[in-house]
């Protein structure tokens, strides 16, 4: 949850504590404990209530729309309850499809515009501020989804580059890996070229031994021929 989610809850629980509790209003405990409720409902963690947020989000969001209904009822000349519809816009775009999102956001309205105009007692003057607050229902569910969209991507990319990164580790490796096997097998080159020549020579060699040899045999009879 953002944290203008959080101040809108504080703002309006303080509100109610001087709306409830500042005069004598017949159903003070009543509204002061649908506020609490609503506070503990929207600010535990999914894991609460036995998990019941995450199981069932349409129950919970319906178990919340009706404590906002509810308490801005009690207070028909002070409809500004409805701003708590402010922090469950962007709540039902996060938790279900954009279609059912926006779904939430008209029942939203349609409770607001019904607010509104029993706040107003039939009257139309009330009745011309409940677009504001609609829209402001539509542009929290707007930027919520925005916002989600972004961090999406935002994750997408930080989930690329840990793969380019990886992948760009592997190809140094095998970068290493082959500059070390072509040296070896370079190595293994010249030393097989130095084994052929050295061998080469020392046969040559050996041969021209022998011939001097076989030479060298054949003047000491010669001599002692001629001799």
């Amino acid at each position: 949850m953002s944290i203008s989610a959080y101040v809108v809850i504080a703002a309006i629980t303080v509100l109610s504590l001087a709306v409830f509790l500042g005069g004598d209003h017949p159903y003070k405990w009543i509204g002061l404990a649908m506020i609490v409720t609503f506070d503990l409902l929207v600010l535990l963690p999914d894991q609460a209530f036995g998990g019941l947020k995450a199981r069932a989000p349409h129950l919970y969001l319906a178990a919340a729309t009706t404590l906002v209904t509810a308490v801005t009822l009690l207070t028909p000349t002070n409809p500004w309850f409805v701003v708590l519809f402010f922090v469950l816009s962007p709540e039902v775009m996060l938790r279900f499809s954009r279609q059912t999102g926006y779904a939430w956001i008209g029942v939203f309205s349609a409770l607001t515009v019904i607010v509104f105009w029993v706040g107003g007692g039939g009257s139309l003057g009330m009745l011309f501020t409940a677009p504001i607050y609609i829209a402001g229902y539509f542009f929290f569910a707007a930027f919520a989804t925005q916002t989600a969209l972004a961090n999406a991507a935002q994750a997408e990319s930080a989930r690329l580059l840990a793969e380019l990164q990886e992948a760009h580790g592997r190809l140094q490796a095998y970068a290493a890996q082959a500059e070390a096997l072509a040296v070896s097998e370079e190595r293994n080159r010249l030393a097989r070229e130095m084994h052929d020549t050295l061998g080469h020579r020392l046969t040559v060699a050996a041969v021209q031994l022998q011939a001097i040899e076989w030479l060298r045999l054949c003047a000491c009879c010669w001599w002692m021929i001629s001799g």
